[in-house]
């Protein structure tokens, strides 16, 4: 602290006088040391006041000494403020935007801690290393890139796609983000999510609109008699389908509930046991264990309507030996019949080809579901010739170990006009 000589001289003049009024020896003072040019010395800011009353302050009330302190930097962060004197050559520079606060001076890091707060005195409030750089979240799926971003005063990864903001989609990712790709129901129409390849039919385009997918097929359900309702739901004999229920003339059965009729077949828009007037063969497929190939002899000749006079007839590979030689009917849904006719009669004069190549025989047989039953059997026949049995209902009839009337030469080798099947 500063002050001027004669307060010196005052001070020393109050002591000389207290001592001579107690009766103590004479004080004898020493000369003062040099003062500086100015005419001023120094006292220190803190500690006893030698001097009567109050120790001096400026005009607004603050200590001479304390208004220009030693030390410029007042946050001791190595920067001082504009304008600041240095006499100790401690200011790095004079650009300090808060001396007062030691983060923040020229060059000070820019953190999420200090979010909005301009640290390192640029006029910036935002700059912060690394916020939204590119990176791994560490989540599954979609979720798994991010971007750097504060929070709670801390620089993390923030994904850009959150848990749950989008629906888990047939694409082969894990859309939502719960550790499993393709999830949940995703596709419509029966059809199956097949990963990056989407919803499919089996092997097939995904089926869309009212086509539902049954197996590696679309199938209209509400008007396919085989699938009718659902996939493998078949109607009875003569029944339709009428919206996703089979339907025999005003009688409709459940939606998806199979066919109408529970025996017999429906004809004329009722339910019949059996319709005597009505060939059941052209509905179903026809096939062998090996024979005829050529377009005239196929197996399908034997149930196209046509009689001897066409000369149109399957020829299967047999001897008079049972050897488990077959000819087979497959319909696509249950009928029901108790008689069958072959027409076999070798016409020489019209078809001289097939002279003497009569079906001798074999095992009628149908399937139960599980296996196959036998119905009836039949030996020696040389001619057109029927069986009569108890009604049955199923999808396959047979004739197995089917044989001619002879092993030599064509003869070995029978042929079939045709094979009809009623319900009598």
């Amino acid at each position: 602290m500063v002050y001027k000589l004669w307060l010196v001289v005052t001070l020393a003049a109050l002591s000389l006088c207290a001592a001579c009024a107690s009766g103590d020896a004479p004080v004898t003072l020493d000369a003062p040391a040099a003062l500086p040019g100015d005419g001023t010395i120094s006292f220190p800011d803190s500690g006893p006041w030698p001097g009567d009353g109050p120790r001096p302050t400026d005009s607004n009330g603050v200590s001479p000494d304390k208004a220009n302190p030693l030390t410029p930097d007042v946050d001791k962060d190595g920067h001082c403020s504009q304008g600041t004197p240095d006499p100790g050559g401690v200011c790095a520079s004079f650009n300090d935007c808060d001396d007062n606060d030691p983060k923040r001076f020229p060059g000070a890091p820019e953190t999420c801690a200090d979010i909005g707060v301009d640290n390192d005195c640029d006029t910036d409030a935002a700059e912060v290393t690394g916020l939204g750089a590119a990176c791994v979240s560490g989540l599954p799926g979609v979720c798994v890139d991010g971007k750097q971003q504060c929070d709670q005063g801390q620089l993390k990864c923030a994904p850009t796609i959150t848990v749950g903001q989008q629906p888990e989609v047939c694409n082969g990712q894990d859309d939502d983000c719960n550790g499993q790709p393709d999830d949940g129901n995703l596709c419509t129409n029966g059809n199956t999510c097949q990963g990056a390849a989407g919803c499919r039919c089996g092997s097939a385009a995904a089926c869309s609109g009212a086509a539902q997918c049954c197996g590696n097929a679309c199938l209209n359900l509400s008007l396919d008699p085989g699938n009718c309702g659902a996939c493998g739901v078949s109607c009875g004999p003569g029944e339709a389908c009428d919206g996703g229920r089979c339907r025999c003339g005003s009688t409709l059965g459940a939606p998806g509930g199979g066919k109408v009729c529970t025996s017999g077949s429906c004809n004329s828009g009722a339910c019949t046991v059996c319709n005597p007037s009505v060939n059941l063969a052209p509905q179903a497929s026809a096939s062998s264990s090996g024979g005829g190939t050529a377009a005239d002899y196929v197996p399908a000749q034997m149930n196209n309507g046509l009689l001897q006079s066409s000369c149109k007839f399957h020829w299967i590979k047999a001897t008079s030996t049972p050897a488990g030689k077959w000819i087979q009917y497959s319909w696509g849904a249950p009928v029901s019949f108790n008689y069958v006719w072959f027409d076999s009669s070798p016409l020489a004069a019209t078809c001289s080809a097939v002279s003497g190549r009569s079906l001798a025989g074999g095992m009628l047989q149908y399937w139960s579901g599980s296996s196959w039953v036998t119905l009836k059997s039949a030996s020696g026949k040389t001619d057109n010739w029927d069986l009569s049995f108890s009604t049955v209902t199923t999808t396959k009839l047979r004739l197995y170990n089917a044989v001619a009337t002879s092993a030599t030469g064509f003869k070995q080798n029978p042929v079939i006009f045709e094979w009809r099947v009623f319900c009598k």
